[in-house]
This record gives structure tokens, C-alpha cells and sequence, in this order.
């Protein structure tokens, strides 16, 4: 059989052209599994490096919570034996200790000091300011300082104010005091603020009980 040039040639010119594709088809697959392995690699390295740092700070932490513990928390020669309270008329030491779970026979660093103080001035709107101080090895010392009325808020019960406009209960004091009296704002309770008015009626009895002037009010 006898086969014309021109058809051999197209024959091996198709088939060329079939397995050329072929290797194309075979190289761009292995592009494609060599791209998602290196996009696997990079996945896993993103993934793994900042757990591994989480874990280290929390081992670190963990490392340091625990030594913590064992030199100060835990360590006995930090107990609680002398609780130095220097407190005023009112605020007693005995009261310090109810309002604050300051007691001898606990851990000096069991004590969380700022948490301790704003839970006191906010449950004792007649203190002023408070401080709380560790002195190692074994001692507390808590410094009080109550708040000094000016004078009573109306004709009846025992609400008083200071210089700074502070609202507060005053039994003993409130008996001697001058009264302010026309009140019309929103009702008093301890731990509020006067408005300006009342304020300024507060000012006016400062002014007015400087020894040089000599006067004495009664009521305002």
C-alpha cells in the first residue's frame, strides 16, 4: 500500500503536536503540586510560629506566677503580724478592719491594695483618703483620713458637707454645725455632690468662721 507523502507527514505532525500536549498538561500539574506544597509549607510556618510563641509567653507566665508565689504569696516570712491602723474619730481601727478583710495571720501579697482602698472609699463616703502601705517583712500600714463637716444639709437628720462638697452622715458633728437650709435639688444620700448653689453657701461659711472676722452663723 502505497501512502502519499503529504498524509505521513500530517500523521507525524498530529502526533507531535498530541504528545506535546501532553508533556505541557504533565508539566503544568507538577507546577500546580509544587505551588500548593510550597503554599502547604508557608501555611504550617504561619500557623506554627505564633503558637509557639503564645505557648512560650504562657509558659513564661506560668513560670513566673509560680516563682511569685513560692518568694512572696507563699512564703511565710511575710505573715501578717502587726497591722498598723492610724484611723480618725469616727472611722475606727476596728471598723477599718471589718470594711477592708485585713487580718493578722495572712499573707502581706494577699492583700490586693488598690482593689482594698477603692472598695473602702466608696462604701465610707466621710473619708477622704486612704493609703496602704507593705512593710516587709511583717506589717500593714493603712493611714486614714475622714473628711472635716462644714456644715448640715437642712434642719433635719444628721447629712453633712465639707469643703469639697461631699455628702456624708455625721451624727456628732451635725448637732453643732450651721444648717444650710432652702435645699431644692435632687435628694441628698452619702458619697453625693452639692450642686453650686449649696456650694457656694459652703464657701460663704469658710469665709465667715475665719477667727479675724469673729462672726457666728447659725443658719445660711
Amino acid at each position: 500500500m502505497w501512502f502519499n507523502q503529504d498524509e505521513l507527514g500530517g500523521r507525524k505532525w498530529l502526533g507531535w503536536k498530541r504528545g506535546s500536549s501532553r508533556k505541557q498538561v504533565l508539566q503544568v500539574n507538577a507546577s500546580l503540586s509544587s505551588q500548593k506544597k510550597v503554599r502547604a509549607r508557608q501555611t504550617a510556618v504561619l500557623v506554627l510560629i505564633p503558637t509557639a510563641v503564645i505557648i512560650s509567653i504562657l509558659a513564661i507566665w506560668l513560670g513566673i506566677v509560680t516563682t511569685g508565689r513560692a518568694l512572696y504569696s507563699r512564703n511565710e516570712r511575710f505573715t501578717l503580724k502587726n497591722l498598723d491602723v492610724q484611723s480618725g474619730d469616727v472611722v475606727t481601727r476596728e471598723l477599718v478592719k471589718e470594711y477592708t478583710g485585713i487580718r493578722e495571720g495572712m499573707n502581706l501579697f494577699d492583700v490586693n491594695i488598690r482593689k482594698v482602698r477603692d472598695d473602702f472609699l466608696r462604701r465610707t463616703p466621710n473619708v477622704k483618703s486612704m493609703k496602704i502601705a507593705r512593710v516587709l517583712p511583717d506589717t500593714i500600714k493603712i493611714d486614714v483620713v475622714e473628711r472635716i463637716p462644714v456644715a448640715r444639709i437642712g434642719t433635719l437628720g444628721s447629712l453633712v458637707v465639707d469643703s469639697e462638697g461631699c455628702v456624708f452622715w455625721h451624727r456628732t458633728a451635725a448637732r453643732t454645725l450651721p444648717v444650710i437650709t432652702g435645699y431644692k435639688g435632687e435628694p441628698l444620700e452619702p458619697g453625693a455632690t452639692v450642686d453650686s448653689m449649696t456650694m457656694a453657701a459652703v464657701e460663704a461659711l469658710e469665709v465667715c468662721e475665719e477667727p479675724a472676722l469673729g462672726l457666728s452663723i447659725d443658719s445660711i
